[in-house]
């Protein structure tokens, strides 16, 4: 994580795009219910427009729209 990249508690910004984010959490590594559970929320959103889970490694990629969502609220 460069200089420019905030530090989060519970995850770890992996990778950004314009409009897509890649974290990783401990919080979800092998736990693939509260992963699910996690999807679920967050698909819940209009604004999110798909939702990619490997719960072996706690990482999630959230595919967004930027224009209604902007990524600093996101995260």
């Amino acid at each position: 994580m460069d200089s420019a990249t905030p530090a989060f508690k519970h995850f770890q910004l992996q990778h950004q795009l314009k409009n897509r984010i890649r974290i990783l959490t401990p919080v979800l590594k092998n736990d693939p219910e509260r992963g699910y559970i996690f999807e679920i929320l967050l698909k819940k959103r209009p604004e999110i427009t798909d939702v990619r889970s490997v719960f072996e490694i706690g990482s999630v990629a959230i595919e967004f729209d930027g224009s209604r969502l902007p990524k600093k609220n996101l995260l």
